[in-house]
């Protein structure tokens, strides 16, 4: 038993459907058989063309979304690594801060020393 398929509305006639396809050119067109078989075959060439289309549209679809994935994706990238980078920057200036800072300790403590020496040194 052959698949039933709707219908096909009389403005859907088409250069392609009206011309022979290889399978309904066997059929002779004056027999009321063969035109139901010509039907049936251009309703189901129809309903595989649409679903080709389909296909293609939904192919489209998702190669779109993942096109904007992957731009969204470097774009996130793109972001922590410019949010790393300001994190380095403050570690980086922090880190110069407290050198510094260590470094003035260092010489204010080597100057008290120095007078501290120069006292003792008076005293003795």
């Amino acid at each position: 038993m052959s698949p039933s398929y709707p219908p096909l509305p009389p403005s859907t006639s088409t250069p392609a459907a009206d011309s022979s396809s290889s399978q309904s050119a066997i059929v002779p067109a004056s027999s009321s058989a063969g035109l139901t078989v010509q039907m049936s075959n251009l309703r189901h060439e129809l309903a595989r063309a649409q679903e080709s289309e389909r296909r293609a549209r939904e192919s489209s679809r998702v190669s779109s979304d993942r096109r904007e994935q992957a731009e969204q994706r470097l774009l996130d990238a793109e972001r922590e690594n410019q949010r790393l980078q300001a994190a380095v920057e403050m570690v980086t200036i922090r880190g110069d801060a407290y050198k510094a800072s260590f470094d003035r300790n260092v010489e204010q403590r080597t100057q008290d020393n120095v007078e501290a020496s120069e006292v003792v040194a008076t005293l003795e």
